[in-house]
Formats: structure tokens, sequence, C-alpha cells
């Protein structure tokens, strides 16, 4: 057998007391399944992040069970046919103690220095130039070589 928890929704338009009669259809439907409940808990009336079924508040109720896995679709469908119910989740639960859980790695508490270069001067560290170097040329020299150019016919 392994331990699952559900979460279902009920809507607000029922009052507290009507709850009851809610939480034990629920419940004959777990033990109709082969289930034990171990514990049940109402967390209140909340508002909805949006509506569901055009329902905007409802009563989240909580029911923690042990049932066989091969079971729990026909719980699920159960479910889905109960018309009270807007919404459910089922899931697993972990029983085993803190110490016998796998640990998680633990983060480094220390950030490793990251040493931050210009693109450029990393780029002209990793590859030598491979442009011809130019030499600097006078306007004079400029001038003439324009000279020559325009010397010819120009159509």
């Amino acid at each position: 057998m392994n331990h699952y928890e559900l979460v279902y929704l009920v809507s607000a338009t029922y009052a507290e007391d009507e709850l009851v009669p809610i939480k034990d259809k629920v419940r004959a439907a777990i033990q109709k399944n082969g289930g034990q409940i171990t514990t049940e808990e109402n967390l209140g009336k909340k508002k909805l992040a949006y509506p569901v079924q055009k329902v905007r508040h409802g009563y989240y109720l909580l029911a923690e069970f042990d049932l066989e896995p091969e079971a729990l679709k026909k719980l699920n469908n159960d479910l889905k046919l109960t018309g009270e119910v807007l919404r459910h989740l089922v899931v697993t639960k972990d029983l085993r103690p803190a110490s016998l859980k796998p640990l998680r790695m633990p983060r480094p508490e220390t950030k490793p220095e990251i040493k931050i270069q210009p693109f450029k001067e990393e780029l002209a560290a990793k590859t030598p130039s491979t442009e011809p170097v130019r030499e600097k040329v006078s306007l004079e020299e400029l001038d003439k070589k324009l000279d020559k150019i325009l010397e010819g016919d120009i159509l």
C-alpha cells in the first residue's frame, strides 16, 4: 500500500455544516476502493485564483490515506463523478523520516571568482592580426593621387 494525499475543492455555495455529507462521500469513495484514511483536515474557505465552473470561492479539504496503487485510477474516476467536488489532486506522500530521505547536494557558499576582460582585448590576445599594417598618408600625397586619377578623360 502507498500513502497518498488528496486535496479537493468544494464550492463555497455550500455552508460549513453542508460539508459533512460531502466529506462522507469522499471518505466512502476512498473506503470503497480499499483505502484507509489516516487524517482529514479542513483548510478553510479561500478565494480561487480563477473561476472554476463559475465559482469564485471554495473550501479546500485535505485527506491522507493508504491505498493500493491499482485502485488509485478508480478512485480518481469516482471523484470526477462526484458533483460537489470541483477539482481534486492526489499525490503520493513519502512517510520516511527526514534522516532516511535522500539528501540534496549543498550549494557552494562562496561563488567562484570570474575574471572579466573586455572582449576585444581577449580576442586580440588570442589571435594574431592578419590585416596589413597601413602607413599614414599625408593630405598632399592624397591630392596628388586624386589628380592623377582625374587627369584622364571623363566620359
